[in-house]
């Protein structure tokens, strides 16, 4: 009997010392953060340890030193965590969960407990981020020549906050007419939410259009250009002539005008420039040095009239004052001219005219076949008759 009594006093000591252990509000020690823009907004946990102790010793002023070291290292030991962090917007629901809590310790150290362990809270008040499209206004343009070329950006009608944020890069640092690139819009995401400002793109596909490129064809060149080219070739077949000294009205030696080594004496008379042929070569490979040659093929009538015979015999069957009429192949040539962005023909400033005399042996039709032949692998070729 005196057993069970003493069984029956120890459990209503447990029920009273259990009814003794006080509940806290986890909420009153950890705080759930939100700030930001509405559907941009970040949360997090803030902690206030020093309401927990004050809380702890308010309901029981028995509490030691020793006691509230070991209440601050239970609390230290609790951690939050959030189901909802980023992209929050007015009206989310952010759930916290308290991670490492010890009730068993917290009753048996400190005499008291949390009355729950989660908490939510429902987010309002966000303000509105003001949202800006980072391309609206970006002009792009394009330095070098297709196939290498190189975009260039300009912001200057773009927004104040992308002029001084944003910096524009690209995926292909040479591309060609056609060409898809994917622009990219740099800047710092965070930097932008802390000023309200969200760009509500961050890459955007731009066709390649308006870059200078190769000549290719005969229908790259406008006419202008081609008498252009004319002229200025033409004044190279003259100059080439005349440093062989063949001129209108001067003297030159019979070996100027055979294929054979004479040395008597005719006077010229007459000199016809036809261009015959257009040869462009256009290299299949982008990379190549050469990206396009332009050649002329002339075809030059020089007539003359004996005024001296040889030397020691004559056996050329020319006779003073006989005239004759001998043709000659001249090639003139530049490469790597482009059509440039205002749709004019230019050609890189340290190009020249090359001029080539073919002698008697081969009109512009078989020069214009041998080109073909040598430079078939390496390029596409077009011949045309001159226009």
């Amino acid at each position: 009997m005196k057993k069970l009594i003493l069984t029956g006093i120890a459990i209503l000591c447990m029920v009273l010392c259990s009814s003794c252990t006080k509940a806290l509000d986890i909420q009153d020690y950890f705080e759930i953060e939100v700030t930001g823009f509405d559907g941009h907004a970040t949360a997090k946990v803030t902690t206030d340890a020093t309401e927990f102790i004050a809380d702890v010793f308010e309901k029981d002023s028995d509490l030691t030193w020793s006691a509230e070291i070991e209440a601050l290292a239970l609390f230290g030991d609790m951690r939050v965590e959030l189901d909802k962090t980023e992209g929050i917007s007015n009206g989310d629901e952010i759930t916290a969960t308290i991670k490492g809590y010890k009730e068993d310790k917290f009753k048996d150290k400190l005499n008291i407990k949390f009355s729950s362990s989660s908490f939510k809270i429902k987010v309002s008040g966000l303000e509105q981020a003001t949202e800006i499209d980072p391309f609206e206004g970006l002009v792009v343009t394009y330095s070098n020549i297709s196939p290498n070329a190189r975009a260039v950006f300009d912001n200057s009608g773009c927004d104040e906050a992308v002029r001084d944020n944003v910096s524009f890069s690209y995926d292909n640092n040479n591309c060609a007419n056609g060409d898809t690139i994917k622009v990219t819009a740099n800047f710092n995401e965070r930097t932008m939410l802390s000023k309200g400002i969200v760009f509500t793109s961050t890459e955007k596909e731009y066709v390649v259009a308006g870059a200078a490129y190769y000549v290719s064809t005969l229908d790259d060149i406008d006419s202008a250009s081609a008498e252009g080219f004319e002229a200025e070739y033409l004044d190279q077949v003259v100059s080439k002539l005349a440093g062989m000294g063949i001129i209108v009205n001067k003297e030159v030696s019979g070996s100027k005008l055979s294929e054979v080594y004479v040395i008597d004496q005719w006077l010229v008379t007459d000199i016809v420039y036809v261009p015959k042929k257009v040869v462009i070569l256009s290299a299949k490979e982008s990379n190549a040095y050469t990206h396009n040659q332009y050649t002329v093929l002339w075809e030059v009538s020089i007539t003359a009239e004996k005024t001296k015979a040889e030397y020691y015999k004559d056996d050329t069957g020319y006779n003073v004052g006989d005239v004759k009429t001998v043709v000659s192949c001249i090639e003139t040539s530049t490469t790597n001219i482009y059509v440039n962005a205002e749709g004019n023909i230019d050609m890189p400033a340290a190009n020249t005219i090359k001029t080539t005399v073919h002698g008697l042996n081969i009109d512009a039709a078989g020069r214009a076949d041998e080109m073909t032949a040598k430079n078939r692998a390496e390029y596409t070729v077009t011949v045309s008759d001159y226009k």
